[in-house]
Parts: C-alpha cells; sequence; structure tokens
C-alpha cells in the first residue's frame, strides 16, 4: 500500500511524500493492525523472523533511502534507522488523531511531512 503511487519518475522528496503520505492514510485506516505491528516489532518475536523476507517486503523503500544516501540528499545514517526517523512520525501522527480527534487537516499533514523530511535531509 505505501507503494501505491510511487513513482520513479518524482523527485527524491517527491517520492519519499508519496510513501509517507501512504503510510500515514495506512496507519489512520488500520489502527488494529498498527497497534499489533507496533507491538511485534518491539518484542521479542521480531528477533527470530527472517530479516531477509523482511526486506523484499521493503526493498523499495530501502533502494530509494540508499539512492538519495549516496547523492547526498538525506543523512548518512543506516537504512533502518532512516526509515524510523521518517516514517514514525506517521505512526505517532494517526495515534494521536484516533485518542484526541484533532483537526487533521491538510496544512497539519503538510507541516509535518516537511518536519519528517528535514529530519533526515542533509
Amino acid at each position: 500500500m505505501m507503494l501505491d503511487d510511487y513513482s520513479v519518475d518524482e523527485t527524491f522528496r517527491e517520492r519519499f511524500k508519496s510513501i509517507w503520505l501512504a503510510s500515514l492514510k495506512y496507519h489512520m485506516s488500520h489502527p488494529k493492525e498498527t497497534s499489533y505491528l507496533e507491538q511485534f516489532e518491539n518484542s521479542p518475536y521480531m528477533k527470530i523472523c527472517n530479516a531477509e523476507e523482511i526486506m523484499v517486503e521493503l526493498k523499495p523503500i530501502a533502494d530509494l533511502i540508499m539512492q538519495s544516501t549516496e547523492k547526498g540528499i538525506i543523512k548518512d545514517l543506516p537504512v533502518d534507522l532512516l526509515s524510523k526517523i521518517f516514517i514514525g512520525g506517521t505512526v505517532y501522527l494517526s495515534r494521536k488523531y484516533m485518542r484526541d480527534p484533532i483537526a487533521l487537516d491538510d496544512k497539519l499533514i503538510e507541516a509535518t511531512f516537511n518536519a519528517s523530511w528535514d529530519a533526515i535531509k542533509k
């Protein structure tokens, strides 16, 4: 779902934005699944998962991060760390929206994306 509107013809920033918005949309429309994923990622069970299988699913995103790092567009940090820094805001924003129905308008979404982008760009 995070890659539904993804296009390699876009700028690096626009590709990140496409993934970020899709992630936010997923987390907001699937709160139970999001809670489960968070819980699972922080459990001992995550250590027994096949990392290669997980990377197959996340390869396009990992490739985007690696390409952006190589071109000096984003910070030179480990892929998994950059991914968490960037996408983590969507999880928090969706949780906050579900708990405290804030006015989640386009302006707030754009500002939050910009903050996430600023956190990883060089």
